[in-house]
């Protein structure tokens, strides 16, 4: 019976530590996949607690239809089969994306997952720091929802470094054959 060793592979996930060789930058590299999964899931967790929400889910992005005559009778019918569609094509797309990390080990996704993370992070500070959203209530998200949205997004920030560091290294070897 194989042993589950996992320190080879925390190891691997450091962002700043260089690897030591090729297996363990394609276990860094791979790493992004494992990163992609993670939020997945907080997506997931998401969509999910929106469709058992609707009401509550519609509140947070457009109040004006839940004002609206039928408004609410309309999205308790159509929220649930939105999160539905959404679920599915969330674990399509990034199942799809994870699958070609894993197996290609590329530069390409986790540059973009660091770039589209951190857009969002400076994104969400601009707008706090300019008051662009002092006209939206408060998301009336659950804090459990939100501690998971952030643990899978810091998720996704380090093991994505750590997945770059490997796909430079492994074509910095591919590069010398």
């Amino acid at each position: 019976m194989a042993s589950l060793d996992l320190k080879p592979w925390l190891r691997a996930a450091h962002p700043f530590r260089a690897p030591a060789g090729m297996l363990e930058a394609q276990r860094a590299a791979r790493m992004g996949a494992v990163a992609l999964l993670a939020h997945m899931v907080a997506g997931l967790a998401l969509i999910g607690w929106m469709g058992a929400n609707p009401q509550l889910a519609m509140a947070m992005t457009t109040p004006e239809l839940e004002r609206m005559a039928g408004g609410a009778v309309a999205l308790e019918i159509a929220m649930p089969v939105a999160a539905i569609l959404a679920g599915v094509f969330t674990v399509l797309v990034y199942g799809l994306i994870a699958w070609v990390q894993w197996s290609r080990m590329t530069r390409f996704i986790p540059m973009v997952a660091l770039v589209l993370t951190g857009w969002g992070a400076f994104m969400n500070v601009a707008a706090i720091l300019t008051g662009g959203m002092a006209e939206i209530q408060p998301a009336p998200l659950p804090v459990w929802l939100v501690i998971v949205d952030w643990l899978a997004t810091v998720a996704l920030v380090v093991l994505s470094g750590a997945a770059l560091r490997g796909a430079v290294y492994l074509g910095r070897l591919k590069g010398m054959r």
